[in-house]
């Protein structure tokens, strides 16, 4: 039986409108590479800063950027604005609502702590029985780590929850473990597949 529905942040619940890490590249002209995105999230996603300014400066070392006042201000303007003009998805609050009056939601994000008041924001944070940020924990997905706190902290097994995420590499990871994965799209293929895997949503109105 589902006891818990997880969800991915950025690319699922919502977006920034802006590629936050691809903005960055390419005013710092750093390299694309194929692993650029997970050497991004090494290098702000795994720390709770104590200022903004730490974070830029991690980001910037990590990077080999010359670590100036005006670089470091891009930096954080940067991250600002995405949240400033982020979104939840239409029709996701809808969803959200339905889903939490059956199952405990919960948030597990690869996101820096800049961003851990975005629910607030979209006003669905009450909606949600708990939200695990990298950030705080140390560990970035796919880690089995974080599927495991997911599990600790909700007192479930991994198939009785369901996880979904914009990532296939995460959602691979999560079916290794034994949790159902569904890979994000939209939020009207998220509504179908949840139904699919006998999620409680009959009553789901657009």
């Amino acid at each position: 039986m589902i006891k818990a529905i997880i969800f991915d942040l950025w690319g699922t619940l919502g977006s920034k409108k802006i590629g936050l890490s691809s903005t960055l590249r390419k005013h710092f002209n750093i390299k694309k590479t194929s692993n650029f995105i997970r050497l991004y999230e090494e290098s702000i996603q795994l720390h709770d800063w104590k200022t903004n300014e730490a974070m830029a400066e991690s980001f910037l070392k990590f990077f080999k950027v010359p670590i100036t006042k005006e670089n470091i201000a891009f930096f954080i303007k940067t991250v600002e604005d995405g949240l400033n003009i982020s979104y939840l998805l239409d029709g996701m609050k809808e969803l959200l609502e339905i889903l939490s009056k059956e199952y405990r939601l919960v948030l597990l994000s690869n996101t820096n702590n800049m961003s851990t008041n975005i629910l607030t924001q979209w006003g669905v944070r009450d909606l949600f029985t708990k939200e695990i940020f990298s950030c705080y924990i140390g560990s970035l997905k796919p880690s089995k780590k974080n599927f495991d706190i997911v599990c600790e902290e909700l007192n479930v097994k991994y198939e009785e929850c369901i996880f979904t995420d914009d990532m296939k590499e995460n959602i691979i990871a999560a079916n290794s473990l034994g949790i159902k994965g569904i890979h994000f799209k939209s939020v009207s293929q998220l509504k179908e597949d949840l139904k699919a895997l006998g999620v409680k949503i009959d009553y789901y109105k657009k």
